[in-house]
Parts: C-alpha cells; structure tokens; sequence
C-alpha cells in the first residue's frame, strides 16, 4: 500500500502548525501568498493527496453548521428600473432560487443595486467589503456588453447571464439549445411538419444565437419542402406575421412571445386547430393558464449558481477564475391546449402541415 501523508507531516517537514498547512492547501487569504506557494509545494513534491471522504464530509459540516458570522452572499442588481425588474419572472425566479439555495447552504442573501442614485462602482465595492462580502451573484444585465466594474480580485462571482464581457466569471444558466430542442421534438412528435420560429433578434443576441442554432440545426434535418425561415418577431406587428404565414405556411409556431397565440387568433387562425403553438420561456403562474411549451426552471439555475459560488468560497478561490466554468440547467415539456395531435387538425390528411396545397389555410374564423 502506497505511503499516505498526512498535514501533520507537512507542518513537520516545514515548521509550522498543522492549521497553516491546511488554511494554505485551501488558499485561504489570511495565509500570506509566499507561504501558500511554499506549503502547496512541499505538499506535491512529498506525495501529498487530500482524502475525498474527509473532503466531503467537511463540506458537509459548513452546510449543516455555517460559519458563527453568518456569512451573506450579494445579489447584485444592475437594471436601471428596479420595477421593471421586480416584474419580470424571469429574473425574480431565478433570485428566488439563488434565495432558497443560499438559505440551505447557511448564507444570508442581501440585494444590492447598482444603478441606485449616487452609486458607483467604487462606492459598491467599499460597501460590500464593508458587510464582509466574498460572494456575488450577478443579475441579469439590461443590456448586452455591459463591464461591471467592481473590486473583483476581492470578490468571487457567477453570472446569469451570458452576456457579461467583464469580468469573465463562471455561468448559471438555460440549456438554451436544448430548450429549443425539446420543444422541436415534442411537436414532431405530435405530427407537425411545418414548425415555424417567431424569433427575438435581442433575446437571440443574448443567448449567443443558440436557441437559432439549434432551430437551424433541426431544419437542415427536414426535407427541403418543410424547412421555414424564422420570423423577425422585434416589432411584433400583425401585418408581418400575417405575411409570414401566408408565406412559410406553418402547421405550429414556436416562440419567446407568450401572446403569440392571441396574436395568431387575432388575424383569424384558430389555434390550435389551425396552428399550433408553443412557447420556449412559460413561467407558471405568470404565463397565460393552458400555454404548451418549455419550463426553463429557472429557480433551478439559481441554485446551480449558488453552489458554483460556494464552491469557490470554501476554496477561497476570489478573482475571476482562469477557465471559467458554464453550468446548464434543462427544463421541462409542459403539455397545454395550445397544441394539438396533428391528425386532429380540420383536412390534416389532405394537407402538408395544416396547410391546403393549394397554399390557402383551411379555416379562418368568420
């Protein structure tokens, strides 16, 4: 059996306490850099490997029994209108996840606002130091390209959003590919042919394109009679989804927009007898009741963010990190009356996709 060392041989080997070898082994910042350097050394060249059981059973300790400081993590808010804000569940689902989880693990979760008046990112960085905050997670930004200009080497932090130039932190986020994806196979699976994408240019711009790449990916997998080229749907005017379906004659429509369906029903389609419709972001309890389409969980990416940011807190990994890590949430098919059996809709045997071949639709409203 391989020799086992122990910290007790390495505070030996070096002359100093058993404590010092392992706060620097867990680069903690109140071991001098010159002294970390020296212990992590002397650690690998004497054969040194910590046990994965003690590992996690001290990880389970900080969980059960935080810290006697009660140590709070920042959820840092940058959007300009905090009502604006409060009423998108998109963000507040994932903050009420970033809540629970911070909770479960022993941290407090205070809110900071870093458009409030008079504030800085000098000033933010001061109070933050101040409360005793290592932790941050990063709210989703208003606007793409945005640098956040704080203190980082003081602080570790994961983001929502990938949209953050600076710092280049660790994500929590939708597996946006994957969203697209699902919702594509399961309206297959109910027959549809003909599956249009209504699209967001600036939620596209967001998500890095994945959700378009995905949906570009599936249709270069359809015969070329069935592939559709999205709708721009920025200005979500009824005259351009008038002209795009009448065109790209759709037998289902994806989209971010959870009025697409009254939008739909507002030009005479009946939906989903004459379209079907799903949307990619429901958020239940906020989305119109009866909806299909993907549950994003996000209060599932909060948590995910927590326990990255966690992760580096015990490790005392402040900074940003050199290969910053991307964690993926999936989310969930949600079944609704706004999608239908293909074969149940009105000629579907006569028709490609719900739409006569002549290219007329089948049914309008009077």
């Amino acid at each position: 059996m391989d020799h086992v060392v122990s910290l007790q041989q390495i505070a030996d080997h070096l002359g100093v306490s058993k404590g010092t070898i392992s706060l620097a082994l867990r680069n903690h910042p109140r071991i001098s850099t010159a002294t970390r350097a020296r212990v992590q050394t002397a650690a690998e060249e004497l054969g040194y490997r910590p046990n994965p059981a003690v590992a996690a059973w001290m990880s389970h300790r900080r969980r059960v029994k935080p810290d006697a400081g009660g140590e709070s993590i920042a959820f840092l808010n940058s959007w300009p209108d905090q009502a604006e804000w409060r009423a998108s569940p998109w963000f507040t689902r994932f903050e009420e996840g970033v809540k629970n989880r911070a909770k479960v693990l022993g941290y407090g979760l205070e809110d900071f606002w870093l458009a409030a008046p008079g504030m800085t990112p000098e000033r933010m960085s001061k109070i933050l130091r101040a409360r005793g905050v290592r932790g941050v997670v990063i709210g989703s930004l208003p606007v793409n390209g945005i640098d956040l200009e704080l203190d980082w080497p003081n602080f570790a932090a994961v983001a929502e959003s990938l949209t953050l130039p600076h710092p280049a932190v660790s994500c929590a986020v939708s597996d946006y590919a994957h969203t697209m994806q699902l919702a594509l196979r399961e309206m297959s699976a109910l027959g549809y042919r003909r599956i249009g994408y209504a699209m967001a240019p600036n939620l596209e711009d967001r998500t890095q394109h994945l959700y378009l790449s995905a949906y570009l990916g599936y249709q270069q997998s359809r015969p070329k009679r069935d592939r559709l080229t999205p709708l721009d749907w920025t200005r979500k005017s009824p005259a351009d989804l008038r002209h795009w379906i009448e065109r790209s004659k759709p037998d289902a429509i994806v989209s971010h927009d959870v009025l697409m369906q009254e939008a739909v029903r507002g030009l005479g389609w009946r939906v989903p007898e004459d379209l079907g419709v799903a949307v990619l972001c429901l958020h239940p309890g906020a989305s119109p009741r009866g909806l299909a389409g993907i549950d994003q969980r996000l209060e599932r990416c909060g948590e995910v963010a927590v326990d990255l940011l966690v992760s580096q807190l015990h490790h005392n990994e402040l900074g940003p990190p050199a290969q910053p890590v991307i964690a993926l949430t999936r989310g969930v098919w949600v079944a609704g009356n706004t999608t239908c059996r293909a074969a149940d809709m009105p000629g579907a045997a006569a028709r490609r996709g719900g739409i006569d071949r002549t290219g007329s639709r089948a049914k309008k409203q009077p």
